[in-house]
C-alpha cells in the first residue's frame, strides 16, 4: 500500500507517507517509503534492506539492514532533488495564491472607486 502524496500536507509541513520508485543510473532500482519520524527528520524506509532517517540539506542517516555507502549516497541525491522541486512547485503555488489574492482586491478597490 501506498499514499498519494497531497499537496496540502506538503504546504502543512506534515508528509503522511510517500512511496518512491527510481533509478539513479547506477544500476539499483529503489523502492522507498517515505514517513515522518517523530524524533525529527523523515524516515526513509527501504523494504528488506536498511532503514535510513533523512534531514533535508544535511544527512542521510543509516539506522538498520545492510549498510552500502552507494546506495546511502544515491538515495540521499536523490531525496534531495526530490523534495527540492516539491518545495519550488510549493513556494511558485503559494506566490500565485498571493498574487490572485492580490488581483482580486485591486478589482475590489476599482470598483468601489477608492
Amino acid at each position: 500500500m501506498s499514499f498519494e502524496l497531497d499537496r496540502d500536507d506538503m504546504i502543512g509541513h506534515r508528509l503522511k507517507g510517500v512511496y518512491l520508485n527510481f533509478q539513479p543510473g547506477n544500476g539499483s532500482n529503489y523502492h522507498l517509503t517515505l514517513v515522518n519520524d517523530e524524533h525529527g527528520g523523515i524516515l526513509v524506509i527501504w523494504p528488506t534492506v536498511a532503514t535510513y532517517r533523512y534531514y533535508a540539506g544535511d544527512y542521510l542517516k543509516f539506522l538498520h539492514g545492510n549498510k552500502n555507502e552507494v546506495d546511502r549516497l544515491a538515495i540521499f541525491d536523490y531525496l534531495e532533488e526530490y523534495l527540492w522541486n516539491i518545495h519550488i512547485v510549493m513556494i511558485v503555488a503559494a506566490e500565485e495564491k498571493k498574487i490572485r489574492k492580490l488581483k482580486r482586491i485591486i478589482v475590489l478597490f476599482v470598483f468601489v472607486g477608492v
